[in-house]
């Protein structure tokens, strides 16, 4: 418990970071639930709904194109900005441990499992909002055009992507960061 503690540093900024990488990769997931929309929904036979959905199906795709690697980019990018402006946040904590006699390996694995709490939460919530916010997108959408709708979901392989884009992202910002600091390693 200590050490989830430890972890968390101080919790306003911890709430903050998680927030905003939560902002980030609701915006992936959520792009990459309409993308899955767009390749695998097939509007209905015969009607001027149908019409509707078709080409509103195939704006949405030519848009999702355009910017799904921008936000793939953006995301991947302000994940391992943020992830390291925390990290460095713990050299404090760290020369304090390390003053403490903690060795370094375990001031390693406090900093490894910061930056995991960081990225699991934020990942969680972030598909939620951002397949949440695909589907009252969507439905908004076609529900004031009258049009019969889909419902927007995460594949496994999106949610795959999402994750080790976000995952990974995090990670490489803590472990930069980390070795980097060169104040708690000792001498």
């Amino acid at each position: 418990m200590m050490s989830v503690r430890l972890s968390l540093g101080h919790p306003p900024s911890f709430v903050a970071r998680m927030l905003a990488l939560a902002s980030l990769v609701a915006l992936l997931a959520g792009s990459l639930a309409l993308d899955s929309l767009v390749t695998e929904a097939v509007p209905p036979v015969g009607g001027a709904g149908a019409l509707l959905v078709s080409s509103f199906l195939g704006e949405v795709g030519t848009l999702l194109s355009a910017w799904l690697v921008p936000v793939w980019a953006l995301t991947a990018a302000a994940a391992f900005v943020v992830s390291a402006g925390y990290a460095r946040e713990f050299a404090g904590s760290g020369r304090l441990l390390s003053d403490l006699g903690a060795p370094p390996s375990a001031t390693a694995r406090l900093l490894a499992l910061r930056t995991l709490l960081l990225g699991a939460l934020s990942l969680a919530l972030g598909v939620s909002l951002g397949v949440v916010a695909a589907q009252v997108v969507f439905r908004a959408a076609v529900v004031l055009a009258g049009a019969p709708y889909y419902v927007p979901e995460l594949t496994p392989a999106s949610l795959g992507t999402t994750a080790a884009l976000a995952l990974s992202a995090v990670l490489l910002g803590g472990a930069g960061a980390g070795l980097s600091s060169r104040t708690w390693r000792g001498p």
